[in-house]
């Protein structure tokens, strides 16, 4: 069926479940359906899809959905590159044709692919990609009265401003215009874990690239918002049980 670059789909999925995957098709013809939705977008390459008997060449910049159930073929052409993204909502409109993405949502398409790369199973670049994937698109959900969390910007801000050493739970719940009990409370609710631990997180992987591509220790420390090497270290340690410059040493 294809490579999986870099994704959490492993297994056959629950029809109320959201996966994303970055995927690579071989030249092989492959049929199948599944029982749920699924929104296709090309990143690179170019996918062959037939869908009810209707023929697509899906190129860069395209995407299309697929229904729930809907029997399709498929195979790559110049060993294409896609984000597969499962949905447990249904599509509002036709489903039967690709279209056009327009330029912001194809470099926001590159930008995730990257990041998919670099660190796939980061639940809020999943939960990104979840209201941009709604931004693109019409597609249905339950009513809510409940006030949203704006995922992307977060997402975006939170990489942007590792290096502030302020960066904590309460600048987040600023920039939400929400008080930080509240914010802490639907964050953790809607992404799995505390804003902390994500920063946290976040923090360890950029730490890790830096110092492996070869930057110092103190260099590291500064563009990751810790105030000293120690502090790096001890988070480094906590997080994966190395030193920065064991890490550092592996290389």
């Amino acid at each position: 069926m294809g490579t999986l670059l870099s994704a959490t789909l492993d297994t056959p999925l629950d029809a109320d479940a959201f996966q994303v995957s970055v995927r690579h098709y071989n030249a092989e013809q492959h049929h199948h359906s599944h029982p749920y939705t699924q929104a296709l977008f090309c990143i690179t390459g170019q996918l062959d899809l037939e869908l009810e008997n209707h023929a697509h060449l899906i190129s860069p910049g395209q995407g299309i959905y697929i229904s729930a159930s809907d029997r399709h073929g498929f195979y790559g052409m110049l060993n294409p590159a896609c984000l597969v993204v499962n949905l447990p909502e249904a599509v509002n409109g036709t489903t039967k044709q690709a279209f056009q993405l327009p330029a912001d949502a194809i470099a926001s398409l590159h930008q995730l692919h990257n990041r998919l790369k670099y660190a796939p199973d980061d639940p809020l670049l999943l939960m990104s990609i979840r209201q941009q994937i709604r931004q693109w698109s019409n597609i249905n959900h339950s009513p809510s009265a409940k006030r949203l969390l704006n995922f992307q910007r977060l997402d975006e801000w939170i990489n942007e401003q590792l290096v502030n050493p302020d960066l904590d739970v309460a600048a987040l719940a600023n920039l939400s215009h929400w008080s930080v009990a509240h914010f802490r409370e639907r964050f953790t609710q809607e992404i799995g874990i505390t804003p902390a631990k994500l920063i946290q997180q976040r923090r360890s992987l950029l730490a890790q690239s830096l110092l492996k591509a070869g930057y110092s220790v103190a260099a590291v420390s500064a563009r990751c918002g810790y105030q000293s090497p120690s502090a790096l270290t001890a988070m480094l340690k906590q997080t994966i049980g190395k030193t920065a410059r064991e890490i550092s040493s592996d290389q």
